[in-house]
């Protein structure tokens, strides 16, 4: 599908809107985006793991990649399918699989794994598992309350249609800290509160199922994230039922939200294919 001006998508130009697929090998990994991003924020990550012989998909999320409009056709649950329909199709061509995964990918990622014992592993990035506000950083307030009030009422997405994404407080949509890279960042340009409200749902149902996990798991977060406060993952880490488990906020210490595409994602590239490579 390719993106038209129309669709809400910033920066399509040019640019074919679809799942990747790279890659041949008995191991794969399922590669799932952010919300309101589209596969492509996955595509250095899915290069550098496919050079490294592995086999990897990067499905494109249900209500992603082609208009708001069809992003409010959509609940938690159709996300989820999508996923799970990938790893479904990944699993008949390889007979060991992992996940690494972004943002909402990284809740998608709890999930399949709290549901899917025989992965065999689970690479989450700057999961955003709670909700809280930032004390770090008071700008982020107005906007913190907003979150707080759709998780508390949830009847307020319904007279509350959302906002622009480059609204300020500015980068909790394009959250990264390389300008050339933020300026090719490919996203809806509005967030509508409903997709939001889904996003919560989902928070909430995976908390429930922390302890399920028992898989492989490496949890990487920015120190500077400005999107989900690192707290997220360190507590993620304090619930999870993995033994073998690792948080990681050296790898991209000087990065902000999204890690596959910042300043240090050649090494988040190599420690995500070292975590593989080492379980397989």
């Amino acid at each position: 599908m390719r993106a038209r001006a129309s669709s809400g998508l910033r920066n399509t130009e040019g640019i074919e809107i679809s799942s990747i697929s790279l890659g041949s090998s008995d191991t794969g990994v399922l590669l799932i985006h952010g919300y309101l991003a589209t596969p492509e924020e996955m595509r250095g990550l899915a290069e550098h793991l496919a050079a490294n012989g592995l086999k990897v998909y990067a499905p494109l999320i249900a209500g992603h990649g082609s208009s708001v409009r069809e992003l409010l056709k959509t609940t938690w649950k159709d996300w989820y399918a999508s996923v799970e329909s990938a790893l479904a199709q990944l699993q008949l061509e390889c007979s060991k699989t992992f996940v690494a995964d972004l943002s909402l990918g990284a809740l998608q990622a709890l999930h399949l794994a709290a549901h899917h014992p025989k992965l065999a592993g689970v690479v989450a990035m700057a999961p955003p598992a709670v909700l809280f506000f930032d004390e770090r950083r008071p700008w982020r307030r107005k906007s913190d309350l907003k979150l707080w009030l759709i998780s508390r009422m949830p009847w307020v997405a319904s007279i509350y249609p959302g906002e622009p994404s480059d609204r300020p407080p500015r980068f909790l949509h394009a959250d990264i800290r390389d300008a050339e890279a933020r300026n090719r960042h490919i996203y809806y340009l509005f967030n509508p509160a409903r997709g939001v409200l889904e996003l919560l749902k989902y928070q909430r149902h995976v908390r429930g199922e922390l302890s399920l996990i028992r898989q492989p798991l490496l949890l990487m977060h920015s120190p500077l994230d400005h999107t989900v406060p690192p707290r997220s993952s360190s507590l993620l880490f304090e619930q999870v039922g993995s033994e073998d488990r690792t948080l990681d906020f050296e790898t991209a210490a000087n990065s902000w939200h999204v890690l596959t595409e910042d300043v240090d994602r050649d090494a988040v590239y190599e420690r995500i294919a070292k975590f593989i490579q080492s379980r397989t």
